[in-house]
């Protein structure tokens, strides 16, 4: 299903050309006001005789861009409710392009739906054909759909059978024979984390209308920002391979950064290990012959040594650093020991806010590497300052 949001104040009847190509599923919602509320003659006809959906929606004016302000409020409204495949907008004003780049970049691993500007509702309808939904792809990918029952296996309830029909007061039904208990183990189920889309299909998706790149191009790109240690880094490799064309893709791909990275980096956790190689048992060594030897006199046993008494004292506490008592201070309340652990050691390892970040949802996956950033962010510099006291 498509949606097709019309800026009538600013394209006219024109931007309804290609209406007629429009199925039962499209939805079709025109924007008019008072300053534009006239369609051509054969245009109507043209609307008349579509199947699409069709909706006039007349705005109040008053203040400057208030159809646009309008037509944004109901396209935010038409993604929640996850109808829709392309929302398309029709206006020739390039300031909706701004919501592709939100909706297809900032929240591309939240929305399913593309977002494009175009002229007319024919050139949306050529682009639908020719570009399909990345997101949709992946996810059908990623989740196996449900086995389907066999017929036979679904019992049918005979006609004679059938319940009747419950009257209007409530009938408590008798309560069924307790079956005998049976003792099941079950495991303890694992919180499931949201899988992150895959480094090339968040790629394509932010630089879908934008730039038409083939897929070795794309492969390319997600290299640089694998090889990558920053924003920085992933600017002067791109500039390496595209040229002129690089600063354009990096402003496109640099609100998505740190998601690409954190897709790398599960994609890396999720890659079968590879199997160690077969080590050769090594050949049984050959015992040596006995050789008998006359046996010595027997030396006097000495006498046996006392037990030492146990000492009372304890042995002294592990000197704890700085750094670690004041983490563990702050995810005491929120955290196991061993987070605290493994937080302390990666704030060593890590010299910068964004590579502690990383390290984190890289050891306990998004949901959790976040919240227990959070816990830490705001008093990253204090914190770094203790790494070199002891």
């Amino acid at each position: 299903m498509k949606a097709y949001l019309i800026d009538f104040e600013n394209v006219k009847s024109k931007g309804l050309t290609g209406i007629e190509q429009l199925g039962a599923d499209d939805k079709v919602i025109i924007f008019y006001s008072e300053n534009s509320d006239t369609i051509s003659f054969e245009m109507h006809c043209k609307v008349m005789t579509s199947s699409a959906d069709i909706e006039y929606l007349k705005v109040r004016v008053g203040g400057k861009n208030a159809l646009d302000f309008q037509l944004s409020t109901l396209l935010g409204y038409l993604l929640a409710k996850e109808l829709y495949t392309h929302i398309f907008i029709i206006s020739g004003d390039k300031g909706f392009d701004k919501l592709h780049d939100f909706w297809n970049v900032s929240f591309a691993d939240r929305n399913s739906c593309i977002v494009f500007r175009t002229q007319t509702l024919s050139a949306a309808v050529d682009f639908a054909c020719k570009h399909k939904s990345a997101p949709a792809e992946a996810e059908a990918v990623s989740e196996p759909e449900p086995e389907a029952v066999p017929a036979e296996e679904v019992p049918e309830t005979p006609a004679e059978e059938a319940a009747p029909e419950a009257p209007a007061e409530v009938i408590e039904t008798p309560a069924e024979p307790a079956l005998p208990e049976v003792n099941i183990i079950k495991k303890p189920s694992k919180k499931r984390t949201r899988r992150p889309q895959p480094a090339d299909t968040q790629i394509r998706s932010a630089l879908l209308g934008l730039f038409d790149l083939s897929d070795d191009e794309i492969a390319q790109i997600v290299e640089c920002v694998k090889e990558s240690e920053d924003k920085e880094d992933l600017h002067n490799a791109l500039a390496k391979i595209f040229k002129a064309q690089a600063t354009d893709l990096y402003k496109v791909l640099r609100a998505k950064y740190l998601r690409i990275k954190e897709a790398l980096a599960f994609a890396e956790e999720e890659a079968p290990a590879e199997e160690p190689a077969a080590v050769a048992e090594p050949e049984p060594v050959p015992e040596p012959e006995t050789v008998t030897v006359p046996e010595a006199a027997a030396e006097p046993e000495a006498p046996a040594e006392k037990p030492k008494k146990k000492s009372s004292r304890r042995k002294p506490r592990a000197k704890v650093s700085p750094l670690a008592a004041e983490i563990e201070k702050r995810l005491s309340a929120e955290c196991s020991a061993e987070e605290i652990a493994a937080v302390v050691r990666l704030f060593e390892e890590t010299d910068s806010k964004q590579k502690l970040y990383l390290s984190i949802v890289k050891e306990y996956r998004k949901d959790r590497g976040c919240e227990i950033y959070k816990l830490i962010k705001s008093d990253y510099a204090a914190l770094s300052k203790l790494k070199t006291e002891v």
